[in-house]
């Protein structure tokens, strides 16, 4: 799959490509950013499905990460 990631700071928007792969609960995700690529490797939690955790490499460094689903709360409709 592609597309596009925009930046929060800067609002520069960079092309994405990214990809499921075996096992299938793994995704890989490339950012090609204007002087670097980053690399995100994640693995979705097979039991809950609501977390990934995975490494992410920007320039060639690697750091770990962890990132949980949260879905905002619906307003409940008021009488």
């Amino acid at each position: 799959m592609q597309g596009t990631l925009t930046s929060a700071d800067s609002k520069n928007t960079y092309p994405i490509t990214g990809r499921v792969t075996l096992p299938p609960h793994r995704i890989r995700h490339v950012i090609n950013l204007d002087n670097a690529e980053q690399t995100i490797d994640g693995y979705l939690w097979t039991k809950d499905e609501s977390a990934i955790a995975g490494t992410a490499t920007p320039a060639g460094r690697k750091f770990g990460f962890h990132a949980k689903r949260v879905i905002a709360n619906k307003k409940t409709e008021q009488k």
